[in-house]
């Protein structure tokens, strides 16, 4: 109870949807084009009248809102049955048609990445598209690459559906699903025990502490993989874990109090999607965290169909722990040259003879 309200009525109160007007254009080209959202919209005036204009006059059945918290406006949200988009939902593997699409965009910067998202979402549904009699769910479809958008979604009580290589628009979509009867269900809910997370800016050090951490199991055999910060391989590897980062490709599995326990670096090597490091803390090995992200970087690979990494053959938790999960060795022979390099450089590690390629379809 918040002020007497129920937590479902807290959340529907901090925010109002009215109906996009066409004077509502402009506004929506800034949004699209401020710097958090340029990378997934940036679109001119054109193309947002050629988008929205059939929506604000009732050509297309897309219900489009203004989203206003504290008294102003500071996104877009729409939604549309699928079974007025055939092939969407065709392409979405949906049976059943009755099932919502929607989408969301916090346009205003000063409003971006303050936690709103979830709540506005969960807001959306219980007080717009519910409101609908004829809808049973909602399937909501950010881009592979999206981590912030993914996580949100998960907050707001979404679950993992499918990962779609083609989603008729040239995207691969990472599909999230949350039926009418979970919305309540999840305002009770416990919070997962692991849940992963993009890497914040200036978070390397905690992803170089987890893996020094992990790194303890290997000394217990006898390998000594830990090198100074200043080593040549070290300052490689972090290079790249860092830009994996900045990418928004780091992810961090973290305890439901929210202390990271473990994270995945992955991004694009030759082309080709590429796991630079997954690596969990001692106290939390085999309890599913490292499946969890492994899961996660294939599920973001899909538009490929494939994830490489290279590891030890010889450690029963590389080699035969990835070949579980489906990786299989290849011949270094198809490395190309940045994969190369990678191998090059890993001759600095101990047990190099040991080091493999392995590749797993997506």
């Amino acid at each position: 109870m918040r002020n007497g309200l129920t937590l479902s009525a807290y959340l529907t109160a901090m925010f109002r949807f009215r109906p996009l007007r066409h004077d509502d254009l402009d506004l929506l080209v800034r949004w699209f084009s401020a710097p958090h959202a340029r990378a997934w919209y940036g679109e001119d005036l054109a193309e947002i009248r050629a988008q929205y204009v059939p929506v604000i006059d009732g050509a297309l059945p897309i219900h489009a809102f203004v989203v206003q918290h504290e008294g102003r406006d500071i996104g877009l949200v729409e939604w549309e049955r699928l079974g007025d988009f055939p092939e969407v939902q065709a392409a979405y593997g949906v049976e059943d048609p009755d099932t919502s699409n929607c989408d969301m965009l916090i346009g205003d910067p000063d409003a971006a990445h303050r936690g709103l998202g979830a709540p506005l979402v969960r807001a959306f549904l219980r007080e717009i598209v519910f409101a609908d009699p004829r809808i049973t769910g909602c399937v909501i479809d950010p881009e592979s690459d999206n981590a912030i958008a993914i996580r949100c979604y998960e907050k707001a009580g979404f679950h993992f559906l499918r990962a779609v290589a083609e989603d008729g628009e040239g995207n691969a979509v990472h599909l999230l699903e949350l039926r009418r009867h979970e919305l309540d269900a999840a305002d009770v809910a416990p919070p997962p025990l692991v849940w992963l997370r993009p890497a914040r800016e200036g978070e390397l050090a905690t992803a170089v502490d987890i893996d020094v951490d992990a790194c303890a199991a290997y000394d217990a055999i006898g390998m000594h993989v830990s090198f100074s910060d200043d080593h040549p391989f070290a300052r490689d590897e972090r290079a790249r874990w860092q830009r994996a980062l900045t990418e928004g490709r780091l992810l961090f599995a973290c305890a439901g109090e929210g202390a990271p326990i473990g994270f995945s670096a992955f991004g694009l090597v030759d082309g080709r999607p590429f796991l630079h490091q997954l690596s969990v803390r001692l106290g939390h090995a085999r309890r599913g965290v490292g499946k969890a992200l492994l899961a996660r970087v294939a599920q973001w690979a899909v538009r490929s169909g494939e994830v490489w990494l290279t590891t030890y053959d010889h450690v029963a938790w590389n080699r035969p722990w990835y070949e579980r999960g489906g990786f299989r060795v290849v011949s270094p022979d198809v490395a190309g040259p940045e994969l190369r390099a990678i191998l090059d450089a890993e001759r600095a590690l101990p047990d190099a003879q040991h080091r493999v390629l392995m590749m797993r379809r997506a």
